[in-house]
């Protein structure tokens, strides 16, 4: 068969490809390991690249050679100099240049709206993103949970560390969020969260796991859960601000603002303050979670770059 579109979604645990024919009819889907250039290296990253996307062609008679239009939304797309990494793999495969298009997965969603648009995103780390009038992409934060990743669920995992710790030294009381940290974790003492942190400061993954309990704690009434929910809707709404101040927007000016990452779709509480912080600066922005997946803005991505060829 020839001539297609296909649109990848890949994040640093999970790949996703979507292809579908020129006319629009799907031919499948297709998931797989994933990974993040910036911590992965381009060798092993191209080995993942690889193995996602050559079987599922092969498998549908297809070539990379005849793709119309492919949008690659990537995790750990950080530089122009590792958007030509990712590019030079999937043209090392045999996709034409002219048909390749590489974004980081969190920018993609900047294709949703017409500029200005901005897309905060926090999972287990966070990051912001802004496309202006002339088409100018900034970035705020997301360089890593030492450095950044404000508001993220490691970030929020971390203040509940901090608030057990504090409870089990007896400097605070906050018995819900304790009693959650210790059945998740079976830590009930100070030299365990010690060693517990030690072992898994450098895991995201691990500490961004205990975010819920503040949800838990804030749904008490407690301090510690208040505090962290606020604080977390906070240095949010500040990586928004802070990206509209780079893309000089007015405060009486219409823009539009995606939310994504599961702190933001899945908590309301942290949603909703975010949502009133930003509208008291900026109070013609329209705040919304997307209603497509990465995967598909990546096809329509793809369409558009086809079109262009």
């Amino acid at each position: 068969m020839e001539g297609y579109i296909a649109g990848l979604d890949i994040g640093g645990t999970t790949g996703r490809m979507k292809l579908q024919s020129l006319e629009g009819e799907s031919l499948g889907e297709v998931y797989g390991q994933g990974c993040s250039i910036n911590t992965d290296g381009d060798g092993k990253s191209e080995e993942r690249y690889r193995k996602l996307v050559l079987p599922a062609l092969e498998e549908r008679h297809l070539r990379p050679q005849d793709c119309g239009g492919i949008c690659i939304a990537a995790s750990g797309i950080d530089s122009p100099e590792l958007e030509k990494s990712c590019r030079r793999a999937f043209i090392n495969m045999g996709f034409r240049e002219n048909a390749v298009m590489v974004q980081n997965d969190c920018e993609i969603f900047l294709n949703l709206s017409e500029a200005p648009t901005l897309v905060l995103v926090s999972g287990t780390g966070s990051i912001s993103y802004g496309k202006d009038e002339a088409g100018r992409v900034v970035r705020t934060g997301g360089w890593g949970h030492i450095l950044s990743d404000e508001g993220s669920a490691f970030h929020i995992g971390l203040n509940v560390m901090k608030h057990a710790g504090g409870h089990m030294d007896g400097r605070e009381e906050c018995p819900v969020l304790s009693r959650g940290f210790c059945g998740q974790t079976g830590i009930r003492d100070l030299s365990g969260l010690d060693g517990f942190i030690n072992a898994n400061i450098m895991d995201k993954a691990v500490i961004g796991a205990l975010a819920p309990l503040a949800s838990c704690s804030f749904e008490a009434g407690e301090s510690a859960g208040i505090s962290i929910i606020k604080e977390s809707a906070e240095v949010l709404a500040d990586l928004v601000k802070d990206t509209c101040r780079k893309m000089n927007i007015r405060q009486d000016q219409a823009a539009h603002l995606w939310l994504w990452g599961s702190v933001l779709v899945k908590n309301d509480h942290i949603r909703e303050r975010l949502i009133h912080s930003v509208r008291e600066s900026y109070i013609h922005m329209d705040i919304k979670i997307p209603e497509k997946r990465a995967l598909d803005v990546a096809v329509e991505v793809a369409v558009r770059c086809a079109e262009k060829v």
